[in-house]
């Protein structure tokens, strides 16, 4: 029965000590965004090239799911035959992730929605000359889907390096007085710290803890 009692008491302090291993994630990305504007009325646009770069903390809500928020400064905009135009933006999407692996390495799949403030918003004509744009041409905000898949792998226990491609579709118009939603592609490669202990750490621990109380008491011994 003491072995028994032993045995339950082991078991239950290492699953209460490995509850308490933390596993949010902090990451640094940066990247290169392909965008253009889809006109409802089919005006040409081709796509242009543009630099993202932001941040993101992956919570779990499982071993193999998390929800990531992220937020980065990204150039959409699109080539045109007057010339170009650069919208920038900054941008919180709300994604959850669901990763192949539990050890966090391997593909990954998120999808979600975006919400997107303007930062600076130009027009440059063919000839070089640029011009602000005002509110009354280029909306303040935007929002739309955001879908993606990468790959991560483990650089030791608490560090990681990703790779990620994410397609974005704009779901109102950017500009004012004609409908034109950014799309486009974003490829991002990402370092990600993460914040957890160590298991066998926290299996020490357990053994610990069993031992000193399986330890007979001068005062009340166990029979």
């Amino acid at each position: 029965m003491k072995k028994l009692l032993l045995s339950c008491l082991m078991l239950l302090s290492m699953a209460g000590f490995a509850s308490t291993e933390v596993e949010k994630t902090f990451g640094l990305l940066g990247g290169l965004s392909l965008s253009k504007l889809s006109y409802e009325n089919g005006s040409p646009s081709d796509y242009r090239k543009g630099p993202l770069f932001g941040l993101d903390i992956e919570f779990p809500l499982s071993s193999h799911i998390f929800f990531v928020p992220s937020v980065y400064a990204v150039q959409k905009g699109d080539e045109n035959p007057l010339g170009s135009t650069q919208l920038s933006y900054l941008e919180l999407a709300l994604t959850p992730k669901i990763k192949s692996s539990s050890d966090g390495t391997g593909l990954y799949f998120l999808i979600g929605p975006y919400l997107a403030t303007i930062l600076s918003r130009n027009q440059t004509s063919t000839s070089g000359a640029q011009t602000a744009l005002s509110s009354d041409q280029v909306k303040n905000s935007e929002g739309g889907i955001v879908a993606g898949v990468g790959f991560e792998t483990l650089l030791s226990h608490h560090y990681s390096l990703y790779l990620e491609g994410r397609y974005s579709m704009g779901m109102s118009s950017s500009l004012e007085g004609t409908s034109a939603k950014n799309q486009g592609l974003y490829i991002n490669l990402g370092f990600h710290y993460i914040d957890r202990e160590d298991i066998e750490s926290n299996l020490e621990r357990a053994e610990e803890f069993v031992k000193k109380k399986s330890e007979p008491s001068a005062t009340s011994p166990i029979e």
